[in-house]
């Protein structure tokens, strides 16, 4: 049967049809109202499942009502459904206006008429917090994070609902009954036949579970999350006109702009979120979000630092904000579970909860290498790390400050109290006058090096040695600091005692301070200051100590002087590799390099000779394969080579397979190898690297380090 022959044919089916589907679209523009927004909520997809089936049962009595004589009854019928449908949706609008708050991308959440106790108070306190007289019922809930449980009685809120979602589901179908009837009343005068009604119940159906399956697929949809996010946030950084745009473009990525708009790349963020466990999302768009408003906050106050600086402390300033908007689900889950007590067991143990949902979050996103660093005036990733970190660390000291209202004044525990937070205080080298913009900004020198040229000339010796006695949990050190510049500079530095999991001992985000001792020396040229101290350490069988030492990984320290040349410091940093371990252009580039491996140093040199005349620094290149990558500075003949560990273990067999993978690499005419066997140790190989032209070009290095008990396999570059 053609086409056209069968619509004339089943014509009113095939309308009944399109007025279903219709009707099912705008359940999802008109949303159901919600009782509270619980992330496993199914009101909505059971609601458009119920409407969906309660359309398709009126197809019964349209098949077996549907001879001519049956036409004015449709009729009569599609007069009464419009009727009915015209004081049902009438009075929905005026109650879901008066009973309801709107909520995110039209959700609407039913709100009670009388406040609980706790929330009248809670709501006086948000408004107090920011910054105004008053806040409407819709700031409240979604400062609230959509809970309404905990601000109305559960009773009163449930009784509205009902009626509510009785209203909302009576209009859809009396609406698409009075269409459908008209259909059905002249179907029946044109005595049309309708044949494929159970097909086409099966479709009505089918339909109904597709939209609560999609309505399921909606609720987490990602700009739900960033709007949820952006309301959230831009409150806690006190930049309530901010705007919020999407961006779709393939060639740009998230940025904050002066005029007052944070523009969130969807494509990047997508791209992130891929690549995260679902239920980390949450956390990771609150840190983009986060970062993005603190450039914000960071405009509102009109500073204008160098680049590198001013992402390190938005990095800071968005750990702070992720902390303050833990203390708003802490304060939600007291309210819920009625505690009154801050020492309560269960506070603690679910802000451990918080945080190790954050922290894995983080973990998720700064493993991901450069994809979230689009550019290079952003700090390396494991600054990234740090800066976070120590951001969220901050707003634990804000929020136990916010806390010392719960003690009554002049008692002990009120005595106690402030004697901790004055330690945490010390700790964080927290001033009398700071505030989150002054702390964060001298901080974010701290991690990302400020003047990073003196630091080149600032070379150290650390020695250290843990006293493991349980009745001195001590840390000796030394250090021997050594200025090779031409200039007097002043060194900021930091050392510190974390423990660390046990479990993950790499992973800076999860390291806790617990000892920190600042020194501040100014070096004159040419000489070496000696330094001593010691540091407490603690342990358990969940965490052990970690000493973090001057120019060590995720040590902090600036180095400054009076006559230092500022310049822009992302003119400093370099975009990593991004080629496979075995492609032969990593030897090209790192080759082509030969002669500027000084620019490739960073940071604070280390001397292993007690005449400082080999330094190492960290390298700004990072290689694919390399388990580390230096800097190699020969102070005897002025020579900077390129220094790569490629192994350092206990298996040899993995250190000659790295070692051999190196090798296959350097098979063209162009390199020629030399094997060496050293007759003073037997447990020493190494192969000299040269040109076509017989120059030495670099070393592969390959030891049984017995003292140590370690292998090592290290590849060296000489410079130009």
């Amino acid at each position: 049967m053609p086409v056209s022959t069968t619509l004339k044919t089943y014509w009113s089916s095939f309308l009944k049809l399109a007025t279903f589907i219709l009707f099912m679209i705008c359940t999802f523009i008109v949303q159901p109202p919600l009782l509270s927004n619980h992330p496993d909520n199914i009101t909505q997809p059971v609601t458009r499942f119920i409407i969906a089936s309660l359309i398709a049962l009126t197809f019964i009595p349209f098949q077996k009502y549907s001879k001519k004589k049956h036409y004015l009854l449709w009729y009569r019928i599609s007069i009464g459904s419009f009727a009915v449908s015209v004081v049902l949706v009438i009075a929905y609008f005026i109650l879901i206006n008066d009973w309801s708050v709107n909520y995110y991308d039209g959700d609407r959440l039913v709100k009670g008429k009388s406040m609980l106790k706790d929330a009248v108070a809670a709501k006086d306190s948000t408004a107090a917090h920011y910054n105004r007289a008053v806040i409407t019922d819709e700031m409240f809930v979604k400062a609230r994070l959509g809970q309404t449980e905990t601000i109305w009685p559960t009773a009163e809120l449930k009784a509205r609902f009902y009626v509510l979602i009785s209203l909302y589901i009576s209009a859809v179908v009396f609406l698409s009954g009075f269409i459908m009837t008209i259909i059905q009343a002249i179907s029946s005068y044109k005595k049309q036949p309708a044949k494929p009604m159970k097909i086409l119940h099966f479709l009505l159906l089918a339909a109904g579970l597709s939209a609560a399956m999609t309505s399921r697929a909606q609720s987490i949809d990602v700009k739900q999350l960033v709007t949820a996010a952006f309301d959230t946030i831009k409150i806690l950084a006190q930049v309530p006109e901010t705007q919020l745009v999407f961006d779709n473009s393939s060639t740009t990525s998230s940025e904050s702009t002066k005029k007052g708009s944070v523009i969130i790349n969807m494509n990047q963020l997508i791209d992130i979120l891929r690549n995260i466990d679902e239920k980390y999302r949450d956390n990771v768009v609150m840190l983009v979000v986060s970062h993005e408003l603190a450039h914000q906050a960071q405009f509102a106050r009109g500073e204008n630092y160098p680049p590198l600086l001013k992402e390190c402390q938005a990095d800071i300033l968005a750990g702070f904000f992720m902390a303050q908007y833990m203390r708003i689900r802490m304060e939600l889950f007291q309210m819920t579970q009625h505690i009154t007590e801050p020492n309560d067991p269960r506070i603690y143990s679910r802000q451990q909860s918080y945080m190790h949902e954050v922290y894995a979050a983080l973990t998720a996103i700064f493993d991901l290498g450069d994809e979230y660093t689009a550019d290079n005036t952003h700090p390396r990733n494991e600054q990234r790390r740090v800066a976070v970190r120590d951001g969220l660390t901050y707003g634990a000291l804000w929020l136990a400050d916010g806390l010392v209202k719960y003690f009554p004044v002049n008692s002990s525990e009120h005595t106690k109290y402030l004697q901790s937070l004055n330690e945490f205080k010390q700790l964080l080298d927290y001033l009398p006058n700071d505030d989150v913009s002054t702390w964060s900004y001298r901080h974010a020198k701290y991690v990302v090096h400020n003047q990073k040229g003196n630091c080149r000339n600032i070379i150290v010796q650390n020695d250290w040695k843990f006293d493991t006695s349980m009745s001195h949990p001590y840390c000796s050190y030394t250090h021997r600091i050594k200025n090779i510049g031409y200039t007097n500079v002043t060194l900021t530095f930091k050392d510190q005692m974390y423990t660390v999991l046990r479990s993950d001992p790499r992973n800076t985000l999860y390291w806790e301070l617990v000892s920190n001792q600042s020194h501040l020396v100014t070096i004159a040229p040419d000489s070496v200051k000696v330094i001593t101290g010691e540091i407490k350490w603690e342990a358990d069988n969940k965490i052990m100590p970690t000493y973090v030492a001057l120019g060590a990984p995720g040590s902090l320290y600036s180095c400054t002087s009076l006559n230092y040349q500022d310049k822009e410091m992302a003119d400093e940093y370099i975009p990593a590799l991004q080629t496979k371990p075995s492609d032969i252009n990593v030897l090209d580039v790192i080759l082509s390099m030969r002669d500027a491996f000084k620019d490739q140093s960073e940071g604070i040199g280390e001397a292993y000779d007690r005449g400082f005349n080999l330094v190492y620094y960290k390298s700004k290149q990072t290689l694919p394969f390399a388990k580390k990558t230096e800097i190699k500075f020969n102070r005897a003949s002025q020579k900077y080579s390129l220094y790569v560990s490629l192994y350092a273990g206990k298996s040899m067999a993995q250190a000659k397979l790295q070692i051999n993978t190196l090798i296959n690499t350097l098979q063209e005419p162009r390199f020629k190898l030399n094997l060496h066997e050293v007759k003073e140790d037997p447990d020493h190989t190494y192969w000299e690297v040269a040109d076509e032209n017989n120059r030495a070009i670099g070393k592969i290095d390959l030891r049984n380090r017995r003292d140590y008990n370690i292998i090592q396999a290290d590849f060296e570059v000489f410079g130009k």
